[in-house]
């Protein structure tokens, strides 16, 4: 895939993620926990991302999506907790969504460099 094609890719999915992190916020009456809900929204959108990047088989490619969506939501978490930009952002909800959605795209980006250096 070209640098175009793959930047124009994270760009759509960092606006993904930013959509559905506004729908994670809200009360789901199945899902009491804020954090499962998000991440199973984030593993949604993470797994259509793995169909259409990797083009491994299917149950690897949910195994990835489950696994980058959850390990990205940790480490944003784990970021917020450093309460670096606590005079911009009060209760690190900003930070948490943007830093989920920037660790999204790294490991993503990790995960095709890998993908590609194995295939050559």
């Amino acid at each position: 895939m070209k640098k175009k094609w793959r930047f124009i890719s994270y760009f759509i999915l960092f606006i993904f993620y930013l959509i559905v992190s506004n729908f994670a916020s809200y009360r789901n009456p199945y899902i009491d926990n804020i954090i499962i809900s998000a991440g199973i929204y984030f593993s949604i959108i993470d797994i259509i991302f793995a169909f259409y990047f990797l083009h491994f088989k299917s149950s690897f490619n949910i195994f990835i999506g489950i696994l980058l969506a959850y390990l990205s939501l940790f480490l944003a978490f784990k970021f917020s907790d450093l309460r670096l930009f606590e005079n911009y952002d009060a209760y690190n909800i900003k930070t948490v969504i943007f830093c989920n959605a920037i660790n999204s795209i790294i490991l993503w980006e990790l995960l095709y460099q890998i993908k590609n250096k194995n295939i050559r």
